[in-house]
């Protein structure tokens, strides 16, 4: 069968590209790379793509104002005033958000990513696609744009009419069939795929790289870089569904996170790990000509042998850590403008939150998350006393927990179930925080493995389905996510009953694929949040802990 010829104007568009610092009419505050600026960017990526939503694009053009004006490199500071550029002609209704703008904006979302590691790498690919949307806007009248205005003045793109008409092909295939890979059991967007394929390569080569170079110096410890790579690799490989490189992926950076931690490294882990980056290299070679393989048995067990920890060693372990981090938070708490403090209690809830990973302990793991995310959105600018005490309870509950874990691990299993096989057409979610009178609710997507809380729906009976079907017809999820209470211990009580009996009835009534998740302490941890809205934060909380454990 011959195939049709598949473009997009932006490739056919020749433009001799270079780096060009845009004197921009407007400032913005720097902005850093961290864990809260990734979660909002996650975000409004998630409702742009969904519904090209132009509050989202408008937000996303400020955050991208922001990082240009934290950058001291060239490159990364034109790329961001490119990216304000591109989202305020989405914002304005400029540029059509069409397949391929829609993968520009995952690119984006990637970039941010690898730039975030430390890595310089900017695809120029990327760049000139930017610029062509760029060129497309035409502002009218020209104040209305002008990030717009200034890009397209200075890279001459003022007569863009010209290329507006391409030559005569199929630009976008007709056949749906066209935009999908089928790969063995696999059918994955081509867009997706793309951009799968094109990062992990680049990922996997440069962890090989850093392994050997470790491999040679393993008085060093292993640096965040490489294990950020081998993270990196297992979620995106997840989220096509390539679910045997994925595990081969996390099972070498919970190895190397171990390995770091009890530094120096020994001879036959570096031996291990290389072997397992070269195994991951074939995996992906293999995948891109078009065959599923499965990992290297041997060298898969003999990472899972190096990466877990018994938990009477983490029990040890975290019996020391605990107290430090306690009174270093308290340090803080009492001087708020220390800022060593600061940083012991980052470093020490680090090291906790490593150590609870290894040992299973995945409640603590994501306690311990949440308590550093809370932690990096905090400004230290004129930081007062008060805004410390929430994280006072939030050192509670994490001391709590591993209380309640230390007393009968037998009862509290340390691993709140497995990796969840979810198939890979299932990409959008939105969960249920169940209550008798209250039920927030939460969306979010697995690409992006984040979530956004929504709202509460405050009704009962036939009333509060009528209320989640208008959510559903708004939303459009894959799949329904509900959080199914359980006593400390584990145990079923009352509610627990009630919840999986409304996760029946949501499949019985919506017919959509419903997943249940544990969800025992995500209504304290929503409190402990501060949280306006504690039943829509706890829904949130309940969807990315479901979107973290995807196979």
């Amino acid at each position: 069968m011959q195939t049709k010829e598949s473009a997009h104007p932006a490739d056919l568009w020749s433009f001799e590209f270079h780096w060009i610092d845009v004197a921009l009419p407007q400032e913005a505050q720097a902005l850093a790379y961290d864990s809260s600026a990734q979660a909002l960017l996650d975000g409004l990526i998630l409702k742009i793509i969904k519904s090209a939503d132009a509050d989202a694009a408008k937000a996303m053009c400020a955050l991208s104002l922001g990082f240009a004006a934290a950058q001291n490199k060239l490159a990364a500071r034109v790329f961001w005033k490119i990216c304000a550029a591109y989202f305020e002609a989405l914002a304005l209704g400029l540029c059509p958000l069409d397949v391929y703008a829609k993968r520009a904006a995952s690119q984006i979302l990637l970039t941010f990513r690898t730039l975030a590691r430390g890595a310089p790498d900017i695809s120029e690919r990327l760049v000139h696609d930017l610029l062509f949307y760029c060129a497309q806007a035409v502002p009218k009248p020209a104040t209305d744009a002008p990030l717009l205005t200034a890009v397209r003045s200075a890279y001459g793109l003022t007569q863009a009419d010209s290329f507006l008409e391409p030559p005569q092909v199929n630009l976008i295939g007709s056949d749906p069939e066209e935009q999908v890979k089928v790969i063995g059991s696999l059918r994955i967007d081509i867009s997706l795929y793309n951009v799968f394929l094109n990062a992990a390569d680049e990922w996997s080569r440069r962890l090989l790289t850093e392994l050997g170079e470790w491999a040679l110096e393993l008085h060093r410890p292993i640096s965040e870089s490489t294990v950020g790579l081998a993270r990196s690799l297992a979620d995106s490989a997840a989220t096509v569904g390539f679910r045997t490189l994925s595990e081969m992926a996390r099972s070498l950076e919970q190895a190397l996170q171990l390995v770091q931690l009890q530094a120096p490294g020994l001879p036959e882990h570096a031996k291990v790990f290389v072997d397992a980056a070269e195994d991951i290299r074939r995996l992906l070679h293999q995948f891109a000509a078009g065959f599923l393989k499965a990992p290297d048995q041997t060298l898969l067990d003999a990472l899972k042998a190096i990466g877990t920890i018994e938990f009477p060693v983490f029990e040890k372990q975290a019996l020391e850590l605990l107290p430090q981090l306690g009174a270093a938070l308290r340090q803080w708490t009492a001087r708020p403008e220390n800022l060593g403090a600061r940083n012991e209690v980052l470093r020490v809830l680090r090291e906790f939150k490593s150590r609870a990973r290894l040992a299973g302990a995945t409640h603590l793991d994501e306690t311990a998350q949440r308590m550093e995310a809370a932690i990096e959105q905090i400004e230290t600018w004129s930081l007062q006393a008060a805004q410390l005490e929430p994280l006072l309870t939030r050192f509670d509950a994490l001391q709590t927990g591993f209380d309640q874990l230390r007393a009968d691990p037998s009862k509290a299993p340390l691993s709140q179930g497995g990796p969840v096989v979810v198939p890979l057409g299932l990409q959008t979610f939105l969960a249920l925080d169940f209550g008798l009178k209250r039920t927030g609710f939460a969306v979010g997507n697995r690409l992006l493995r984040s979530a956004q809380p929504q709202g509460t729906i405050t009704a009962e009976g036939d009333l509060r389905f009528t209320k989640i079907a208008e959510q559903l017809r708004e939303w459009q999820p894959d799949a329904l996510v509900v959080g199914v209470p359980f006593h400390p211990d584990g145990a079923a009580h009352e509610n627990t009953l009630r919840a999986r009996r409304f996760a029946r009835q949501l499949q019985g009534r919506f017919k959509l694929p419903v997943f249940e998740v544990d969800e025992r302490y995500s209504t304290t941890e929503a409190l402990a949040l501060g949280a306006k809205d504690a039943d829509a934060a706890a829904a949130c909380i309940i969807l990315e802990q479901f979107l973290r454990s995807i196979a």
